[in-house]
């Protein structure tokens, strides 16, 4: 539910918090995508493209970041993967 609030929050339509198979449409997802990111960036976050998660930096129960492909350690407060990296990381814990 919260995934949703952040997409109508970025422009998805109200009715997807309500509909059984909600739907954004392939029309809308760039411009909402593209929202995300610009406040992604003006909160301070940091985009990293081409760039591979090797592993995670856990301490306890929270991801406080990650490790690329040069072992270069990048944390932060939240990290967002895509959907092959995130299955492929979890399938190593």
């Amino acid at each position: 539910m919260k995934e949703y609030k952040i997409l109508v929050g970025h422009g998805a339509v109200k009715d997807i918090m309500i509909d059984a198979h909600p739907h954004i449409g392939t029309n809308k997802l760039p411009k909402i995508i593209a929202k995300m990111r610009e406040n992604i960036l003006a909160c301070g976050g940091e985009m990293h493209f081409n760039c591979r998660v090797e592993d995670l930096i856990i301490k306890g129960i929270k991801i406080e970041g990650v490790i690329d492909q040069n072992k270069n350690k990048i944390f932060g407060q939240s990290v967002i993967l895509e959907q092959d990296t995130l299955q492929e990381i979890f399938s190593i814990y």
